[in-house]
């Protein structure tokens, strides 16, 4: 949607992994779970696939495009939506720091623009994400 190119791209998917292995490891999940077809292998595929669901409704949001606009639209399930709320709550319980959950949270639930949305993102500390397994 926003067309920001393949370096920012490839710096989301490795903070998602970073982050995934962070929630998981906080919930009792070895980090090795991570670093297979179920983990990076399916957060490559819907982080880069036209044909993901997760993947077309962040470029629509991106567009401009409504929430629920979206919503209506959608002929299938963004089952994204649902673990993005309660990855949420449990991060926010647990006070585990997830700056994309957090990020994508404010930015379609509470409105946030997407464009400052990801400014904020891009100035997070990059430190964690060479000390994560």
């Amino acid at each position: 949607g926003l067309n920001m190119g393949k370096n920012l791209q490839a710096l989301l998917i490795t903070r998602g992994l970073r982050e995934m292995i962070q929630f998981g490891s906080s919930m009792g999940a070895s980090a090795n779970s991570f670093l297979g077809s179920a983990g990076i292998g399916d957060l490559i595929a819907t982080a880069t696939s036209t044909n993901s669901r997760n993947y077309t409704f962040g470029t629509r949001l991106a567009a401009g495009e409504p929430l629920q606009e979206i919503l209506d639209t959608s002929d299938e399930i963004i089952e994204g939506l649902r673990t993005l709320m309660i990855i949420h709550r449990l991060a926010e319980t647990e006070n585990i720091k997830l700056p994309i959950t957090e990020t994508l949270y404010r930015a379609i639930y509470e409105g946030r623009d997407i464009k400052e949305s990801i400014s904020w993102l891009m100035s997070y500390p990059t430190a964690p994400d060479v000390d994560f397994i």
